[in-house]
């Protein structure tokens, strides 16, 4: 520090002023301050000298850290963009199904599986912690940390959703086919669409559910597609059956549009009404012609049919050379079959039918008697069984023709009862004819109730009864009233017999004609030792038949002598 030194006067005995000595002070701390200035001047120097050096190097510390951030974050970056582009192509391969390079083949990912995603993820997450571990500078691992973190944060999110729309197509396309079936039964039942909508609803909202992969957001938006896009497809379905079955498309339309206004719009039915009518007449059209080429196979299938049936009936003799008509064997059922072929030609059936029954199959009057009688009597049978309901069915009547006991025109008369009784409007009219004629049997052919059976005779006249009884109703028909009249009570108080009834009288047979027939039937034509003459032949008048011999046994009963005409002279086993 700089010394002051003591100035002393060298004249003595002076004393100095006080203004002398204040200005020697002033100017001592004058001096004082200039050399402190300095001093601290010098001080400020060194340490500005030390805080450049040690900047200096911690500024070049910090540059390499630097270098070495930027080298790993910039080699990171390129390291995580390629791990991110290869785990996305992994993914993809996963859900579409791939095959290794060893051939080994991995199928698509099940939609239903909940531990798809779940593997995938745990599969990769060693390989993000391999990626971590390159990183050692405290910024790059920073860094790293946040990167790893956001990729596995996008690819947690990305196969969840990923999962979820497989998911969803996978529902959609199972339910494709109950969709389609929906729609179907919508078109076919138009009156349907109502149940089929909350048939579809629930059946979208359980399948949705049940999805394990199916869940939130995706399992809402998958349950709201699905369903308006099945809700949509079965309302258009059932406006499309209700507009064809209309005879007026345009009305319906209209009532459809109004019904199902977010499903249909104002063009959407105009253009259905349209292709409605476009569809309609195409259908008739194609219908038309698929008609008109079936009758055309038809025709010629059965010309064809009837030229080979003709050409079996008929042979060239070899001595004269003239064509001669045989009897092939099967000949009524094969002509049975030919016309009832579908498109047969009434003219020709006629011809073939007459061919059958006057050329082919009797050659001489005797012949046509016989099949006439026993015609008569088959037909009497079998109205008998129609009535009390043992003929379900046709056949029976056309294997009766086919054996030769009925003639062609018989069994089309039996055919055409059954079908007329069996209509809607004839039904109830048959059965009141069938009750009037069970409560008359008795009267018609009283051998039903003398000897306890039926007798020929007696059916005949039954059915000759039926066919007056339908002759009546036709009558009744065409008079405008109705068929079930002729059963009614007549009379002013309503209280006589119907017409029906009334008739039967006519019909009946009497006591000796029924037990006569029946008689015959019973011997079956064996002649007693009584007999005077033939039957058929008459003596004075009167109709000799054939005796039985005492103790002859027909079905139940066995005759024990005298008047085969008294049921009394008959013993029924017991």
């Amino acid at each position: 520090m700089p010394k002051i030194s003591v100035y002393e006067n060298p004249e003595k005995g002076l004393t100095p002023d006080d203004r002398g000595i204040g200005a020697l002070s002033s100017a001592a701390r004058r001096s004082g301050q200039l050399f402190d200035e300095a001093a601290s001047a010098g001080e400020s120097v060194a340490k500005d000298n030390a805080r450049m050096v040690n900047s200096s190097i911690q500024g070049a510390g910090e540059v390499a850290v630097s270098y070495v951030d930027h080298q790993q974050i910039s080699h990171g970056a390129a390291a995580l963009a390629a791990f991110t582009e290869q785990k996305t192509k992994a993914w993809d391969d996963t859900l579409k199904g791939y095959t290794d390079a060893d051939g080994t083949v991995h199928p698509p990912a099940n939609p239903n599986d909940p531990d798809v995603a779940r593997r995938f993820r745990e599969k990769m997450e060693p390989e993000l912690e391999k990626l971590q571990e390159t990183f050692w500078t405290e910024n790059s691992r920073k860094w790293a940390t946040s990167q790893i973190g956001s990729i596995r944060n996008h690819f947690n999110t990305k196969t969840t959703a990923d999962m979820g729309t497989l998911a969803a197509d996978a529902v959609s396309v199972n339910y494709k086919t109950v969709q389609n079936t929906l729609s179907n039964t919508a078109m076919t039942s138009p009156d349907a669409v109502p149940a089929l909508i909350e048939q579809a609803r629930a059946g979208i909202a359980g399948i949705v559910a049940s999805s394990p992969n199916l869940r939130g957001v995706n399992a809402s938006h998958a349950t709201t597609k699905l369903t308006e896009a099945t809700v949509d497809q079965i309302v258009k379905a059932g406006a499309i059956g209700a507009i064809r079955k209309s005879a007026n498309p345009e009305a319906v339309a209209d009532e459809w549009a109004a019904k199902y206004p977010q499903y249909i719009s104002g063009a959407e039915i105009k253009q259905l009404a349209d292709a409605a009518r476009q569809q309609m007449r195409f259908m008739r059209a194609e219908q038309r012609a698929d008609q008109a080429e079936q009758r055309r196979a038809d025709t010629d299938n059965f010309h064809r049919a009837a030229n080979q049936w003709e050409m079996s009936t008929t042979r060239t003799d070899p001595q004269t050379g003239a064509v001669v008509p045989v009897t092939p064997p099967g000949l009524r059922e094969s002509l049975t079959n030919i016309v009832n072929m579908p498109n047969a030609e009434p003219s020709r059936v006629a011809a073939m039918v007459a061919r059958a029954e006057r050329i082919g199959l009797q050659q001489d009057e005797s012949s046509v008697r016989n099949l006439a009688t026993r015609s008569r009597a088959t037909q009497a049978n079998l109205f008998e069984q129609t009535v009390n309901g043992q003929v379900q069915n046709k056949s029976v009547y056309r294997k009766a023709y086919v054996d030769g006991n009925l003639t062609w025109e018989a069994m089309q008369q039996l055919e055409r009862n059954f079908d007329q009784d069996r209509s809607e409007t004839g039904q109830p009219v048959a059965a009141r004819r069938h009750e009037v004629i069970q409560s008359v049997e008795a009267l018609i052919d009283p051998a039903r109730t003398s000897l306890g059976s039926k007798s020929a005779a007696g059916s005949q006249a039954l059915d000759q009864y039926g066919q007056w009884l339908r002759g009546k109703e036709e009558e009744a028909r065409k008079a405008g009233k109705s068929p079930q009249s002729i059963y009614e009570y007549t009379g002013p108080n309503g209280t006589g017999p119907s017409i029906a009834v009334q008739g039967a009288r006519q019909f009946a047979v009497s006591a000796t004609q029924a037990m006569q027939s029946r008689i015959k039937e019973m011997t079956g034509g064996a002649a007693g030792k009584g007999n005077l003459t033939g039957p058929g032949k008459t003596t004075t008048g009167v109709e000799v038949i054939d005796v039985p011999a005492v103790g002859f046994v027909r079905g139940d009963w066995t005759f024990k002598g005298g008047d085969p005409s008294k049921q009394t002279n008959w013993e029924k086993k017991k």
